[in-house]
């Protein structure tokens, strides 16, 4: 129990809560491209023409605005989808992993342990 209540209090204290009067309209269109894609692989280039703004522009506002660089919001995002599915359904470890994005469940894994502090399978056992 406590390891659900510190990956819960982990995902509460890195919600951004954008206030999107405040964020650059291209960050907001990109922030939400990478929430609705999260399975899919990007380059800085990518999500910079999505948005109509030059590569270096766009990896400077988005950090500005949001704290966190493109790669570490869509980490953030993979790992909260993937808490998601582990919670409602019942695929296995690697049909999620594919499912957000990552490659390798074992690369999967480590990420999910190093940003919520329990492997997917703990996580899981806990709810």
């Amino acid at each position: 129990m406590n390891a659900l209540e510190k990956a819960l209090l982990w995902f509460d204290a890195i919600n951004p809560r954008m206030e999107k009067a405040r964020l650059d309209p291209g960050i907001i269109r990109a922030s939400e491209y990478l929430r609705e894609n999260p399975d899919k692989s990007f380059s800085i280039n990518d999500i910079a023409d999505v948005v109509g703004l030059s590569s270096s522009r766009f990896s400077h506002l988005f950090r500005e605005q949001t704290g966190m660089t493109p790669g570490q919001f869509l980490e953030r995002e993979r790992i909260m989808r993937a808490n998601q599915l582990l919670t409602v359904t019942s695929r296995t470890i690697a049909e999620i992993s594919a499912m957000v994005g990552f490659a390798s469940p074992f690369y999967f894994t480590s990420r999910f342990r190093k940003i919520t502090g329990v492997n997917p399978r703990e996580f899981r056992r806990l709810l």
